[in-house]
């Protein structure tokens, strides 16, 4: 061989230097596309979603319009599906932080959005976070073509029938007739109105007659009525002097003053009294029966 490559050492070491560095390159080149040259510089994120619409691994993670992170697994966990994103360490999330998917372009690319909080304290990056819902374009189609359902059948069951349109115009129809009904009520009642007025009128008429044929004596009875309540004052001090004289006269009679007191108060004075009129009655009758015992005549 040496006959023929005189410099074969020298070629096979060449050939191995290359071949290393090639492979070296390979490797580099394979780290640096896979992003895990920064998985030191790196920490798990790990989002539970109802659903994630489309979105893959190798997707990215932005955060502020920004990206900081690739979405590394996308497993299904019960009826959530846990979303895996290996995320840039100098992104600090706080509490409240929101994560939602989204379109990257019209083109259907999906994104996993990060929305910062505004708490103080940080969230706890070992847990599972909770995912927002889609907030895609074709999340909001979904939403409208529900939405578009629910109206179809909501302006079927007005025109039914007996749905909210009919029953309008039938309500409609009555309360027009309730108006005209309403409307010959008020005449009728504008025409009793009309005579209740007009009898009020001619009472008014009269009574303004009446007033003027008796004014003459209304001026004199209202002319007289001072002296007629002097009088009436009078009357009643007369009579309250009276009444003032009866209590003073019930005072004596109840306080035993006077012959009049002592007679209805004393009980002793009544039974003597009593004693004396039925002696007296006794003496009458006797005279009546002997008068001879008490008249005496002589004849000289």
């Amino acid at each position: 061989m040496k006959k023929f490559y005189p410099h074969f050492r020298s070629v096979q070491i060449k050939t191995g230097l290359w071949t290393i560095i090639i492979a070296l390159i390979m490797l580099f080149g394979y780290l640096w596309l896979t992003n895990r040259l920064a998985m030191g510089s790196q920490y798990v994120l790990k989002v539970s979603f109802e659903d994630v619409m489309g979105l893959e691994v190798g997707d990215k993670v932005m955060y502020r319009g920004m990206e900081v992170g690739r979405v590394n697994s996308i497993k299904i966990s019960g009826d959530k599906i846990i979303t895996t994103a290996k995320v840039s360490r100098d992104i600090v999330l706080k509490e409240g932080s929101r994560f939602q998917i989204s379109d990257s372009g019209l083109m259907g690319g999906k994104v996993m959005m990060i929305l910062p909080g505004m708490s103080s304290d940080n969230i706890d990056i070992a847990a599972i976070q909770q995912g927002d819902s889609s907030g895609g374009i074709m999340d909001i189609i979904s939403r409208a073509s529900g939405t578009l359902a629910v109206l179809q059948e909501t302006i079927t069951s007005l025109r039914a029938p007996d749905g909210l349109l009919s029953n309008s115009s039938k309500l409609i129809d009555e309360a027009g007739k309730a108006v005209q009904n309403t409307g010959s009520m008020m005449v009728d009642i504008k025409g009793e109105l009309s005579q209740t007025i007009k009898g009020v009128d001619n009472l008014s008429a009269n009574l303004l007659e009446v007033m003027q044929e008796n004014r003459a004596g209304l001026k004199q009875s209202v002319a007289e009525s001072p002296v007629l309540l002097n009088k009436l004052n009078g009357t009643l001090d007369s009579l309250q002097i009276v009444v003032s004289s009866l209590n003073n006269t019930a005072a004596a009679l109840n306080g035993n003053e006077g012959t009049a007191g002592k007679l209805i108060n004393d009980k002793q004075l009544y039974d003597k009294l009593t004693t004396s009129v039925e002696n007296l009655d006794s003496l009458i009758q006797d005279i009546k029966t002997n008068p001879r015992k008490y008249i005496k005549f002589s004849v000289f």
